[in-house]
């Protein structure tokens, strides 16, 4: 998985692929890694997948407007990924279904790409490709920041990385992945649990005896994946204690596993949508 040899970005040209196009330099160039920047669109005028073989080269609107989109994505590469040389990808069809053709027959072990939220309750809503994408990939996902207040900055090249487990059979997975990631670019990094407290009684006070527990536990995942790293214990449902461990940290870059080892459904897994929603730095979900 780490390092990374084949990295497929899913670019829709928008604002926020704009964003992201540093990240997918950043990630490539210091991987040296192999990139294929896919492009999808659905063009409504076209006849169906079956019978487009035979009738593209008869129809005029559709041969024009792949060729322009086949330039924009050319124009896109040539002035935000410059000199990385990436094979180019423009396929017709939804993109959730394209990106994951795609990752079957191509082969990617990183798909890098926006999110997005429609209209005024963008920050609640993941995109319908991410969450698509989150859910049936096996590969590692890396999703940008998917809404920001404007009051946190990320920085390029990571300087901190957090790591967030959930006591789940995959966080040594989650936690070594970090560690090849924090290593490779020289950063801190640091382990975290969030947790909802029980109502503390007369007989013990839940968050100082369970504070104790919990840090102890991460300590023992970090040694055993023989690492060093910074554990802390965060108050709070998964989003918003990942999220606040991330702001204490300062945090360039969150990791997280996707809470299921592709099998069984855990607690961060049915949580992920909202950690990646507010999460106010890019997330990779392994």
């Amino acid at each position: 998985m780490v390092p990374f040899r084949k990295i497929l970005f899913a670019a829709d040209l928008s604002k926020a692929c704009q964003a992201v196009a540093p990240y997918v330099r950043e990630m490539t160039e210091r991987a040296g890694a192999e990139l294929v920047i896919l492009h999808a669109t659905e063009i409504a005028a076209v006849p169906p997948d079956s019978l487009r073989p035979f009738l593209a080269e008869s129809l005029p609107l559709y041969a024009a407007i792949r060729k322009e989109q086949r330039e924009r994505l050319e124009a896109f590469t040539a002035e935000h990924l410059a000199g990385l040389r990436p094979k180019l990808m423009l396929v017709d069809g939804e993109a959730g279904s394209a990106i994951e053709e795609t990752v079957r027959h191509q082969g990617a072990d990183l798909v890098m790409m926006p999110t997005h939220g429609r209209g005024t309750l963008r920050r609640f809503l993941l995109g319908s490709v991410t969450a698509k994408m989150l859910h049936d990939l096996s590969c590692a996902v890396w999703t940008g920041v998917h809404w920001t207040d404007g009051g946190y900055q990320p920085r390029l090249p990571y300087r901190s990385i957090v790591c967030a487990v959930d006591f789940h059979e995959e966080d040594a997975g989650v936690i070594r992945a970090a560690g090849a990631l924090a290593k490779a670019y020289g950063a801190k990094l640091s382990v975290t649990h969030a947790v909802d407290w029980p109502e503390s009684n007369a007989l013990i006070e839940f968050p100082v005896y369970g504070r104790e527990v919990v840090a102890t536990a991460l300590t023992r995942l970090v040694d055993e994946a023989g690492l060093e790293a910074t554990v802390s214990v965060v108050e709070g449902n998964p989003a918003e204690g990942v999220r606040k461990a991330v702001v204490e940290r300062e945090g360039d870059l969150l990791v997280v596993g996707r809470g299921m080892s592709q099998k069984t459904v855990g607690r961060f897994w049915s949580n992920l949508y909202a950690i990646i929603r507010e999460s106010p730095c890019p997330v990779l979900s392994v």
